[in-house]
Protein backbone atom coordinates (compact mmCIF):
# COMPACT_ATOMS: atom_id res chain seq x y z
CA UNK A 1 0.00 0.00 0.00
CA UNK A 2 1.39 3.16 -0.37
CA UNK A 3 0.65 6.35 1.80
CA UNK A 4 -2.41 7.90 0.67
CA UNK A 5 -4.22 4.10 0.91
CA UNK A 6 -2.14 3.95 4.37
CA UNK A 7 -4.05 7.38 5.46
CA UNK A 8 -7.28 6.18 3.92
CA UNK A 9 -7.64 2.88 5.93
CA UNK A 10 -6.27 4.75 9.12
CA UNK A 11 -9.36 7.00 8.46
CA UNK A 12 -11.59 4.41 7.56
CA UNK A 13 -10.37 2.21 10.64
CA UNK A 14 -11.91 5.05 12.82
CA UNK A 15 -15.30 5.07 11.08
CA UNK A 16 -15.89 1.36 9.44
CA UNK A 17 -16.54 -1.72 11.22
CA UNK A 18 -13.88 -4.17 10.81
CA UNK A 19 -15.86 -6.52 8.37
CA UNK A 20 -16.39 -3.40 6.65
CA UNK A 21 -12.60 -2.23 6.14
CA UNK A 22 -11.57 -6.14 5.19
CA UNK A 23 -14.32 -5.80 2.39
CA UNK A 24 -13.43 -2.42 0.99
CA UNK A 25 -9.81 -3.38 1.06
CA UNK A 26 -10.11 -7.04 0.30
CA UNK A 27 -7.65 -8.40 3.07
CA UNK A 28 -7.79 -10.43 5.69
CA UNK A 29 -7.38 -10.18 9.34
CA UNK A 30 -3.53 -11.18 9.21
CA UNK A 31 -3.14 -7.94 6.51
CA UNK A 32 -4.96 -5.66 8.44
CA UNK A 33 -3.13 -6.45 11.61
CA UNK A 34 0.30 -6.02 9.46
CA UNK A 35 -1.15 -2.59 8.25
CA UNK A 36 -2.03 -1.47 11.89
CA UNK A 37 1.21 -2.49 13.14
CA UNK A 38 2.61 -0.36 10.14
CA UNK A 39 0.39 2.44 10.69
CA UNK A 40 1.55 2.66 14.36
CA UNK A 41 5.07 2.41 13.98
CA UNK A 42 4.65 5.48 11.44
CA UNK A 43 2.92 7.95 13.93
CA UNK A 44 4.62 6.53 16.79
CA UNK A 45 5.35 10.08 18.81
CA UNK A 46 4.06 12.07 16.19
CA UNK A 47 0.03 13.98 16.92
CA UNK A 48 -1.73 15.72 14.89
CA UNK A 49 -3.42 18.90 15.47
CA UNK A 50 -6.32 20.41 14.16
CA UNK A 51 -4.62 23.29 13.02
CA UNK A 52 -2.74 21.11 10.18
CA UNK A 53 0.51 20.55 12.36
CA UNK A 54 2.22 17.35 13.32
CA UNK A 55 3.87 17.54 16.72
CA UNK A 56 6.67 15.19 17.86
CA UNK A 57 6.88 14.28 21.35
CA UNK A 58 7.86 11.80 23.52
CA UNK A 59 7.60 10.57 27.45
CA UNK A 60 10.66 10.81 28.94
CA UNK A 61 11.72 9.61 32.97
CA UNK A 62 7.74 10.30 33.18
CA UNK A 63 7.65 13.68 31.62
CA UNK A 64 6.33 14.26 28.03
CA UNK A 65 9.03 16.31 26.32
CA UNK A 66 7.79 18.47 23.07
CA UNK A 67 10.30 18.06 19.92
CA UNK A 68 8.32 21.12 17.78
CA UNK A 69 5.49 21.02 15.39
CA UNK A 70 5.84 20.62 11.82
CA UNK A 71 3.47 21.17 9.01
CA UNK A 72 3.73 17.81 7.37
CA UNK A 73 3.50 14.47 8.65
CA UNK A 74 6.68 13.89 6.36
CA UNK A 75 8.83 16.40 8.12
CA UNK A 76 7.65 15.81 11.57
CA UNK A 77 8.42 11.55 10.46
CA UNK A 78 12.23 12.90 9.72
CA UNK A 79 12.62 14.53 12.72
CA UNK A 80 11.32 11.92 15.18
CA UNK A 81 14.02 9.54 13.07
CA UNK A 82 16.64 11.23 13.89
CA UNK A 83 15.70 12.35 17.58
CA UNK A 84 15.68 8.23 17.53
CA UNK A 85 19.37 7.99 16.10
CA UNK A 86 20.41 10.89 18.77
CA UNK A 87 18.67 9.00 21.73
CA UNK A 88 16.35 12.18 21.80
CA UNK A 89 18.77 14.46 22.80
CA UNK A 90 16.99 17.61 22.76
CA UNK A 91 20.17 19.74 22.96
CA UNK A 92 20.73 18.33 19.11
CA UNK A 93 16.98 19.10 18.08
CA UNK A 94 18.62 22.49 16.19
CA UNK A 95 20.93 20.26 14.73
CA UNK A 96 18.77 18.10 13.39
CA UNK A 97 16.76 20.50 12.24
CA UNK A 98 19.15 22.82 10.15
CA UNK A 99 20.73 19.41 8.83
CA UNK A 100 17.05 18.11 7.63
CA UNK A 101 16.82 22.20 6.31
CA UNK A 102 13.25 22.12 8.41
CA UNK A 103 11.55 24.94 10.54
CA UNK A 104 9.83 24.12 13.56
CA UNK A 105 6.68 26.17 13.88
CA UNK A 106 5.23 28.09 16.90
CA UNK A 107 8.59 29.85 17.85
CA UNK A 108 10.30 26.51 18.40
CA UNK A 109 13.78 27.48 16.57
Amino acid sequence: MNDKDLEDLRKDLQILSIEDVLKKYGIGFKDLFDLSKQIDDEEKYISFSSGDMYFVSKTINGMSVYFGSYRDKDEAIKVRDELIKNKWDKEKLPEILDRLDIKSKCGDD
